[in-house]
């Protein structure tokens, strides 16, 4: 394994480079760390190999690697590739670069000596998991991808709709609704079948099921900024809190 070509792709120079010459002290030769941008002028020089790919929460300013981008370039190179990442890195990043192919993911919090063994696992051709852990990370991937296009429907909200859905999460009816937000119930049921419409449900009910679908898949609330991109922002499970203009009684 002495002379298979490694390649870290960091955008950090500092975690790149401490690899790269750890590897080298442990008797790795071919070792070269790379940025993101730079990634296919290195592997258009150098024999296929094995890819590091680092995840983290925290890239560097003006940088973020596209994992599952970056897992395709070098898997169509013919490079084999592993994931490092931590605790830290967001799951849809992982899942979707192991679905693009990674043989792997590595503990960042790993001994070097046990990431050499991984690397020596995967330059036989081999993965470091299994077909049930993998099947796991892909239907993390297509749950997250789901989430996604859900979460492009409440993005369309108006910010008054975002208030209304609120007060129907939290189990109010239109009666209850109009003198809260000052408005006739008239203008909120037309506001109602507004969100109906945006978010493809026909029901209260229906409405209650598509953001429980939010939910993670442990079961865990998650609290997520829909409208970070847009002045509004929206309520309930996504952090807006509506003044109390009148009566909380619910029906």
């Amino acid at each position: 394994m002495a002379s298979l070509a490694i390649v870290i792709v960091d955008d950090q120079s500092l975690l790149g480079e401490s690899l790269a010459i750890a590897l080298r002290a442990k008797g790795m030769r071919d070792i070269t760390w790379t940025k993101p941008e730079r990634l296919a002028a290195v592997t258009a020089s150098a024999h296929p190999g094995l890819a590091v790919v680092t995840l983290r929460p925290d890239p560097a300013p003006g940088g973020r690697i596209d994992a599952a981008g970056t897992v395709e370039e070098l898997r169509a190179a013919g490079w084999g590739v592993v994931a490092l990442t931590d605790r830290g890195a967001p799951q849809p990043w992982v899942a979707h670069a192991v679905v693009a192919g990674a043989a792997g993911v590595l503990d960042g919090s790993d001994s070097l000596d046990a990431l050499l063994r991984h690397l020596a696992t995967v330059a036989t051709g081999r993965s470091l998991m299994g077909h049930e852990e993998r099947e796991r990370w892909r239907a993390l991937h297509r749950w997250h991808q789901r989430r996604e296009r859900l979460l492009e429907r409440l993005r369309g909200l108006s910010t008054r709709e975002h208030e209304v859905l609120h007060l129907l999460h939290t189990g109010h009816r239109a009666s209850c609704i109009a003198p809260r937000l000052l408005v006739s119930v008239a203008t909120v049921r037309t506001l109602i079948r507004g969100i109906f419409t945006k978010l493809d449900v026909n029901s209260q009910l229906e409405v209650m099921a598509f953001l429980h679908s939010l939910l993670t898949p442990q079961g865990d609330a998650t609290v997520v900024s829909v409208m970070a991109e847009s002045p509004h922002r929206c309520c309930g499970i996504c952090g807006f809190v509506i003044p109390d203009r009148g009566s909380s009684d619910r029906r």
